[in-house]
């Protein structure tokens, strides 16, 4: 595989050649399943050919396992933070050059400069300088995985399956569908997400999934969610929108969808809840609501940064965590100022003030909790055996207080300190692609 260098081990009695094996030293914080980390200041991670996973622990254990020396090389990061790459659960590609333009409310925000913008996406030759532009972006704050928004031409989602088929990443991705508009009838936005669907779904080995994409309730009719939630239930296929972000939003989906005792049911009765369904934002939820989320297995993509940059409101967090409803953390460009997950981490802290938010569970949310929520936690989030190799190599803080919580401060340190600038290496799939 490019990128990785060639490295045998072989059978000295039979002398036949066995699968080649990468080791790397250093310094790991590794997420759980249940929240914590493993915080191995002496660690290895051993990962085949493929950029897979093999070992995972002390540098002592992993060294036992796959011996060093003339038959095995070791990418010596000893001094080194190493913590999995980054997830990205919302973010639309086409509002890539739309960060920082200001306005009161979402709704404004949208008809003011977001829906010109994405008409410019009918150029698959604009829709191709964002595409490169975004994942190269994305590599470099270290983020493996995401889930995209692409625009409602589907030449331009088609455009971000290619680029991002080149690249090692996990992505999920989806055309807008809108036809509560000019843009297009619900035939066309049916037909043409189901081609996309088709020829996109499951490809790189299951890193590409495509994400049938209901913008939101306002932009979609009933005839519309009704068809997509058939779909998505029959084939288990996997779906985004946009739930409850805004006062004004809430208001309008009352007029528009008549019969429904609040939003969240506008969707579950349509079918389009389910595990493998993110809906962004659920700021303004009743106990019915949540309860409708916990039950449909959905996970709730929370992006700090756009709800403060657009007076959204703030999400009940706490009360979700206590639910135990998935949730990952989302940058939310344009409306969030930038793809940095230490960014997300941060702007979410501040968000929640006196919580349990604390930096592990930040980091938690960024990257195992988010691979999660999309659909990814089989195969990327932590350094569990079998999935890819998927790493951020970090500087690391020059002091850390000895508070007793090592772990704890460096982490802070990252979040609120702009850990982009400890970066030193992204690898994605054992390669390096930064």
């Amino acid at each position: 595989m490019a990128g990785i260098p060639s490295i045998i081990v072989i059978d000295e009695e039979s002398m036949s050649v066995k699968q080649s094996y990468l080791i790397v030293s250093g310094h790991f914080f590794n997420p759980l399943e249940s929240g914590g980390w493993d915080d191995i200041t002496q660690g290895a991670l051993c990962f085949d050919e493929e950029g897979r996973i093999a070992s995972f622990g002390t540098f002592e254990k992993v060294s036992a396992q796959y011996r060093l020396g003339k038959y095995c090389e070791l990418i010596d990061y000893s001094e080194f933070l190493i913590i999995p790459a980054f997830v990205d659960v919302h973010l639309h590609a086409p509002q890539f050059n739309c960060r920082g333009y200001y306005s009161d409310n979402l709704l404004e925000w949208l008809d003011n400069f977001i829906f010109t913008e994405e008409e410019k996406f009918a150029s698959s030759a604009y829709a191709n300088n964002i595409a490169t532009e975004l994942y190269k972006e994305m590599a470099s704050y270290g983020i493996g995985t995401a889930s995209i928004y692409g625009s409602v031409h589907p030449n331009a989602t088609d455009i971000l399956f290619a680029k991002g088929a080149k690249t090692s990443m996990k992505l999920a991705i989806g055309k807008v569908m809108m036809d509560r508009s000019e843009y297009e009838t619900t035939a066309e936005s049916l037909s043409q997400s189901l081609e996309l669907y088709q020829k996109w779904d499951g490809k790189n080995g299951g890193r590409l999934r495509y994400s049938f994409t209901p913008r939101f309730a306002p932009s979609c009719t009933e005839k519309l969610l009704e068809e997509v939630g058939k779909i998505v239930s029959t084939e288990n296929a996997l779906c985004q929108t946009h739930l409850s972000e805004t006062p004004g939003e809430l208001e309008l989906v009352k007029k528009l969808f008549l019969g429904y005792r609040n939003y969240t049911e506008v969707y579950s009765k349509n079918k389009l809840l389910k595990e493998g369904s993110i809906v962004a934002h659920s700021i303004y939820l009743d106990d019915d609501e949540y309860r409708i989320l916990k039950e449909s297995g959905s996970g709730v993509a929370h992006c700090p940064d756009s709800n403060m940059f657009l007076h959204s409101g703030k999400m009940d967090l706490n009360r979700m965590l206590v639910m135990k409803i998935p949730i990952g953390l989302g940058s939310d460009i344009g409306a969030g100022s930038t793809l940095s997950p230490f960014n997300s981490m941060k702007m979410m802290i501040y968000a929640h003030g006196k919580s349990d938010i604390t930096p592990e569970m930040a980091f938690y949310l960024a990257t195992l909790g988010g691979a999660k929520v999309i659909g990814f936690g089989d195969i990327t989030g932590n350094f569990s055996i079998g999935k890819d190799a998927d790493f951020i190599v970090m500087r690391k803080p020059n002091k850390v207080p000895a508070d007793g919580n090592y772990t704890r401060q460096v982490l802070s340190h990252l979040i609120f300190c702009n850990g982009e600038h400890h970066l030193k290496a992204v690898y994605l799939k054992g390669e390096r692609v930064n």
